[in-house]
C-alpha cells in the first residue's frame, strides 16, 4: 500500500497513487467562517491565507468568508495562499444636499441602490431626505428613498 503520509485527508474507495498527493494537502472549507478564525484552519492542511477581497452582504454575514479560491476539496501545494472574499454590510451615507446623480453613486459605491424618487418643493435635482438615515447598516441592494427638490 502507497505511503499516504503527504495527504492531509484518507481517500474513500482506495488509495490512489502516492505522487498524485505528495506535497499536497486538500484545501479545507472557510466559507461562513470569520477572517480571524481562517489562518488557524488553513494551518492544519499546511495553507495560509492569501489576497483578500471584499463585498457587499446582509448584515448578517459581516465579516465573514463568502467565497474563496481554490476551493473547498480541490487539492492545492503545501504551503499555498487560499484567496479569499470577506463580506461586508452596507452603511448608508448621507446623501442629502446631493444632487440625484451624486447620491446615486454614493449609494452605489456603498453596496445600495436609488429607491423612490418623491418631488418635494425645493432647489430642482438635490436630495432633500432620505428614508434611511445616514450611518444605519443595511443589506447589501437595499434601497434609499429619497425627496428631491423640483422647484426651479
Amino acid at each position: 500500500m502507497p505511503d499516504m503520509n503527504s495527504a492531509k485527508v484518507a481517500q474513500p474507495g482506495g488509495y490512489p497513487p502516492a505522487a498524485l498527493y505528495a506535497g499536497k494537502s486538500v484545501v479545507p472549507n472557510i466559507v461562513g467562517q470569520l477572517v480571524p478564525a481562517i489562518a488557524d484552519i488553513l494551518a492544519t492542511a499546511d495553507m495560509v491565507p492569501g489576497a483578500e477581497s471584499s463585498t457587499w452582504v446582509t448584515i448578517a454575514n459581516d465579516g465573514k468568508i463568502t467565497a474563496q479560491n481554490p476551493v473547498a476539496g480541490a487539492l492545492a501545494l503545501n504551503g499555498s495562499g487560499v484567496a479569499y472574499t470577506v463580506g461586508h454590510k452596507c452603511t448608508v451615507p448621507n446623501i442629502v444636499g446631493m444632487t440625484v446623480a451624486a447620491a446615486t453613486t454614493a449609494l452605489t459605491n456603498a453596496g445600495l441602490v436609488l429607491g423612490t424618487n418623491t418631488p418635494a418643493p425645493g432647489t430642482l435635482g438635490i436630495v432633500l431626505t432620505q428614508g434611511t438615515a445616514a450611518g444605519t447598516f443595511a443589506n447589501a441592494g437595499a434601497a434609499v428613498n429619497v425627496t428631491v427638490g423640483n422647484t426651479p
